[in-house]
């Protein structure tokens, strides 16, 4: 079957999830995230990353031996007529860009390793850094620059499944992701706000949107009423598909 083209950013499982908010408070909230998404861009948050894997220092059964902190923003490959237990778990609005959107923000599909004490990738990648990190307190040159890349690099691996299982609950997200890196910064692909949260945001056009998906027609139709949307898409003369995610499950 021919790879999907469109990379799809799930948000909004703080809205779903929040008990407090009524169901036309909750449609205004999906409708509000979107329209800060396409006015000031995504969002990079900071999550900690962890896999197990052969540790460092000591035989299986292993601790965690990979845990890094990382600016990113993510995407999934997954078809849109598949995405109804992702939606569930990262949120049920969506915004699609195509794959060159990411690319050419250094994005990539993630590394997915086992992510069980008996598993050789993280092993290495945790040497590296614990070695990395003797060479920087012993002020070895290069070596801070040497951790920043390594680190890099790590925010891009994902455990494939829950720790010490073989699960495979992650491997079919088909997740890619954008890190923060110093050549889309440098290029203003991703901007500094300013702000303590976001810290980092990833802007994009209106042209660069090829799809919004909805959680329910009621969203749908206080999306297309509002302003802002109306100038973004309408008056110029765009109108990407605004689907609900009954529509994606018939896609």
């Amino acid at each position: 079957m021919p790879r999907s083209n469109l990379l799809v950013h799930w948000t909004g499982k703080d809205i779903a999830t929040d008990l407090a908010i009524g169901a036309a408070a909750r449609s205004a909230a999906y409708v509000a995230r979107l329209i800060d998404i396409l006015t000031d861009g995504f969002w990079m948050t900071r999550p900690t990353e962890k896999a197990l894997g052969g540790h460092v220092s000591t035989p299986p059964p292993a601790s965690v031996s990979y845990e890094l902190q990382a600016y990113m923003t993510c995407f999934t490959e997954e078809r849109l007529s598949a995405t109804g237990s992702h939606a569930n778990a990262y949120g049920p609005v969506g915004v699609a860009v195509d794959r060159q959107f990411v690319l050419d923000r250094w994005g990539s599909p993630v590394h997915y390793v086992r992510n069980t004490p008996n598993e050789g990738i993280v092993r290495a990648f945790a040497t590296l850094r614990n070695l990395l990190g003797s060479f920087k307190r012993s002020s070895l040159s290069g070596a801070v620059e040497a951790m920043a890349h390594a680190n890099y690099l790590g925010t891009f691996i994902k455990g494939m499944s829950h720790p010490d299982t073989d699960d495979f609950s992650f491997i079919d997200e088909n997740e890619w992701r954008i890190a923060l890196g110093e050549g889309p910064l440098d290029r203003g692909l991703i901007l500094r706000t300013n702000v303590s949260r976001p810290e980092y945001r990833i802007p994009l056009t209106p042209a660069e949107v090829r799809l919004l998906v909805l959680p329910d027609e009621e969203t749908r139709h206080l999306l297309v009423r509002d302003p802002t949307v109306v100038r973004l898409f309408f008056h110029a003369g765009m109108h990407p598909p605004f689907l609900t995610l009954r529509e994606c499950a018939q896609v």
